[in-house]
């Protein structure tokens, strides 16, 4: 990574770095003092550091030029593509008698195909 592309990534590490923290904090506590019974709203504050996660990341892609604007919405587009080439594939497999996927996966499973889709689109510019 050049000093340059270091310089530029480092408010967006700052922040979903900063995000990642705070949920890590707030879910440990969430989980820790998990009452019995009763409406959980507090259950849901995890989702708070994760909103602030996925404003890091769109401000992160403002922040790039059009040519990395393209490679990352290509693997984004890909990874979309593949997961839900998978969702269909698994939701039949339930049909059958395959184990339910809690939806909770979803999310992190597309951004993780976004990451894992990246040098895959970035090869063919090179």
């Amino acid at each position: 990574m050049t000093n340059k592309t270091s310089n530029n990534m480092r408010p967006y590490f700052i922040e979903f770095g900063g995000s990642m923290v705070l949920y890590v904090i707030i879910l440990c506590g969430v989980v820790a003092t998990r009452p019995e019974g009763g409406w959980r709203i507090w259950e849901l504050l995890p989702v708070l550091p994760v909103l602030l996660g996925f404003w890091a990341i769109i401000r992160q892609y403002g922040r790039m030029d059009e040519f990395y604007q393209r490679i990352h919405s290509e693997a984004f587009a890909l990874g979309a593509l593949i997961l839900g080439l998978a969702a269909i594939i698994w939701g039949f497999g339930e049909n059958a008698g395959w184990p339910a996927i809690p939806t909770i996966w979803v999310g992190p499973a597309l951004v993780g195909l976004w990451g894992a889709c990246l040098p895959l689109v970035m090869r063919r510019y090179k």
